[in-house]
């Protein structure tokens, strides 16, 4: 083989082909641009994302009054305005460049961090999938407008403006047409907007913040002094969770060891089924630490049932050095030095709040509420034993669904329904078991997703109820109201954090209302078709009527299976539990079979 021949042998081992005497290789270098759109997915997730960098940068830049400006949920434009110490020209053209930062200097600097950012990424990466207009002015000097599209520094020039920072962002994603597939609606946007910004208000309440949504006022927020902090985080509290959350909680204030906790704890009687009234801050910073939510948890003991979530604002003052804020892209999780510790402090602390708050107003929790019997028959109870253990109970499917039309329950046990299988579906032996709970729960499924909306779906409270709501929660509701009303719900909304409800479904309890809504602000985050959005909250709202503590009569079973094997998917509730369990006539004999004698 000759000298040539050998070298291309030699390329075709590794990938057949040579190109101007070196190899194809594999790994190559990425573009900067590729580079910035990597760290944007990494940084901005979606626009509240981008309100929470540009709100801490002003924040770590000593402003005192901020104002956020949102169209279009944030996609089509953000504006965050400050008065904060500004920049000069060459650090207005710094900041967008990539690990650039005024927060620190070297590694060690991680170690006790004090500002907001740190990492050097935001601007730059929001800056790679936007349209970017920065102003910015120091004290007694003129001012740099910088302009950049997806990355690109278009024009740097002077510009007049007060000491402060303005950045306008455009077109949110719009050269990453594939992200902002993945994006919620413009409403959900703007309620995910608005929940970071009351997460910030509620950290920094020295600060003034205003926000405006589509070119109205959502709410504005004076700055406050510090010399009472707990009473000005009450104030901006009822600001921006209502006064219902207030109302229903206490002060907390205790120094143990190098921990400072302050900020309110709920009643147990407030406690909700979702952790939505729940905000932990660590020096100022909202993060999530699962290990102290535990701890919170622990110290309400036996005051809370295994599915409520207590209410509390806390604030934790620790040392710089006992906390890595250096673990998340956008800084929402911390990890914890001495975290046992820490646990104790903050348990002791909580539980010290809810003794002295019960040495003075606190009522005995109330007693679970029973709907009593209706008529019909009474009920009987089973008590099985022996070998009934090992009885398979398998959910009843049929293709063909026929079934009896007149047929005779055997009786109740719970809320289970028990009907011979041949008197229900001929042909086949054994016997049925129908939950009952199940089945009440398809069948106001499928009549809320079929039923046209009228009066009879609404039932007009005598004495209307009013409930209270953190403002990113009356958005969402705002967005829901062609759903809300053909479930049946009437309400309306009485000022900026309080909703008025003046009918609901017919199955709902009033005592249920404030529950359910509660279930609905959680499915409301996501970005669904109107059909999809109502089917799960239908879902949801059965879900919360199947929660009942309910007795039946054996002609109510009857009726509610009549009902439910009218529907389009009988054999499942909505929540695809199965409605129907079957046990075969052998199987109940092998139960009662004489065992063999060894």
């Amino acid at each position: 083989m000759s000298k040539k021949n050998h070298k291309i042998g030699l390329g075709a081992v590794y990938h057949g082909r040579i190109f101007r005497g070196r190899m194809e290789t594999k790994i190559q270098l990425l573009s900067d641009k590729t580079i910035n759109q990597i760290a944007a997915g990494e940084v901005v997730e979606n626009p509240a994302s981008v309100v929470k960098e540009l709100v801490e940068n002003a924040i770590d830049a000593g402003a005192l009054r901020i104002t956020v400006e949102i169209a279009g949920g944030g996609f089509q434009l953000i504006r965050v305005s400050d008065d904060g110490s500004g920049m000069g020209r060459e650090d207005a053209r710094l900041c967008l460049e990539r690990h650039a930062t005024s927060k620190i200097r070297e590694a060690d600097d991680l170690l006790s961090l004090s500002s907001m950012g740190f990492r050097g990424e935001a601007l730059a990466s929001i800056a790679a999938i936007a349209k970017l207009d920065l102003l910015t002015a120091t004290a007694g000097a003129s001012g740099t407008r910088v302009q950049v599209e997806g990355g690109h520094i278009l024009h740097v020039e002077p510009c007049g403006r007060a000491r402060g920072t303005t950045i306008e962002v455009r077109s949110l994603f719009y050269n990453v047409p594939a992200r902002k597939k993945f994006q919620k609606s413009a409403p959900a946007s703007s309620a995910e907007i608005t929940k970071v910004l009351t997460l910030l208000a509620l950290a920094h309440v020295e600060v003034g913040f205003e926000l405006r949504q589509n070119e109205r006022i959502l709410f504005t927020l004076a700055p406050q002094t510090l010399e009472h902090r707990l009473e000005m985080l009450q104030t901006r509290a009822a600001e921006l969770l209502g006064a219902e959350f207030l109302s229903a909680s206490y002060q907390i204030e205790v120094q143990e060891g190098l921990c400072h906790v302050q900020g309110l704890v709920g009643h147990p009687l407030a406690a909700r089924h979702n952790r939505s009234g729940q905000f932990l801050f660590i020096n100022h910073r909202p993060v999530q630490c699962f290990p102290l939510g535990f701890a919170i948890r622990d110290a309400y003991g036996t005051r809370l049932s295994s599915d409520r979530h207590a209410l509390f604002i806390l604030h934790l003052s620790l040392p710089a050095a006992l906390v890595d804020v250096n673990v998340h892209p956008q800084k929402k999780e911390v990890r914890l030095r001495d975290e046992k510790q820490l646990k104790d402090n903050l348990k002791m602390a909580v539980q010290v709040a809810l003794e002295r708050a019960e040495g003075t107003a606190m009522p005995a929790l109330a007693a679970p509420v029973f709907l009593a019997e209706e008529r019909g028959a009474r009920p009987f109870s089973l008590d099985f034993t022996g070998q009934v253990e090992r009885a398979t109970f398998r959910p009843l499917e049929l293709k063909d669904q026929q079934w009896a039309d007149e047929w005779h329950a055997i009786g109740l046990y719970a809320h289970y329904l028990m009907v011979t299988s041949h008197a229900l579906f001929p042909g086949k032996d054994g016997m049925v078991f129908v939950d009952l709970q199940a089945a009440e729960a398809r069948i106001l499924l499928e009549r809320l997703l079929t039923a046209q909306r009228d009066a009879a779906l609404s039932q007009h409270l005598l004495f209307p109820l009013t409930l209270s709501f953190a403002k990113a929660e009356m958005q969402l509701l705002e967005t829901a109201q062609s759903e809300l009303h053909q479930l049946g719900f009437e309400l309306r909304a009485i000022g900026p954090n309080a909703m008025i409800i003046e009918a609901i479904p017919p199955f709902l309890e009033e005592h249920q209302v404030a529950e359910a809504f509660g279930d609905f602000l959680d499915l409301l985050h996501g970005d669904e078709t109107s059909d999809e959005r109502l089917k799960r909250l239908a879902a949801r709202l059965s879900r919360v009527c199947r929660s009942r503590k309910k007795s039946y009569s054996v002609e109510e079973g009857k009726e509610l299976v009549r009902a439910l094997l009218k529907t389009q998917s009988p054999f499942h509730c909505p929540q695809g539990r199965a409605t129907l369990y079957h046990m075969s006539k052998e199987e109940l004999e092998k139960q009662f079979s004489t065992p063999k004698v060894l």
